[in-house]
Formats: C-alpha cells, structure tokens, sequence
C-alpha cells in the first residue's frame, strides 16, 4: 500500500520498479493523491475509540451524509447485535502502545 500511494522512502540500498495505471492512466504521486486515499491502520485516533465510536464512524463512512443519525445508530446496533459485541461496545480498542479490548 504504501509503494501504490508513493510514501515508500528513497533509500540508496533499495529500489522500487514499475508502472501504476488506473482506468488506463499512467499514475503518478500528484495524480495518485487526487483519486485516492490511504489511512494507515495504526491511526492514534482509532486507538482511543471505544467499539461502538469505531463501528459508528466506519457507518459514517459506508453509509453516506445522506444517512440520518437513528439510521447509523440503528445499523451499528444491528452490526453489534450480529457479531455479539453488545459486552464491549462501550471498551476501547487500542493498539501496540495502548492495549484495549481482549
């Protein structure tokens, strides 16, 4: 992932080779960031969030602005309810520094 969203660093030891197309377009880094994006799975922000603040902000994301409030609440409740999360809805995630759910 980071090699396709050119944050690989230039070190003389390495080398990096190849072509990125996309919809038959040569890429290249400005044009890269214009149509994508890439959050690394680390964020700190993801860290601190409780399951539930987790599983509401992706909602956010999948569902779309034009969802209302009781529309994410309610697909988040379902999606804890499915996978048996209702015990720790309210725990934090954590992540290598910080430990959260077990």
């Amino acid at each position: 992932m980071n090699a396709l969203s050119y944050r690989v660093p230039f070190k003389r030891s390495s080398s990096l080779t190849g072509k990125v197309i996309v919809n038959n377009k040569l890429m290249n880094a400005k044009r890269m960031t214009e149509i994508s994006a890439h959050v690394e799975q680390e964020s700190m922000m993801f860290n601190y969030l409780t399951v539930e603040e987790t599983l509401q902000l992706a909602a956010k994301f999948h569902l779309g602005p034009e969802q209302t409030e009781t529309d994410i609440d309610r697909a988040v409740s379902d999606v804890m309810t499915e996978l048996g999360l209702q015990k720790i809805a309210k725990s934090r995630v954590g992540g290598a520094q910080k430990r959260g759910i077990r």
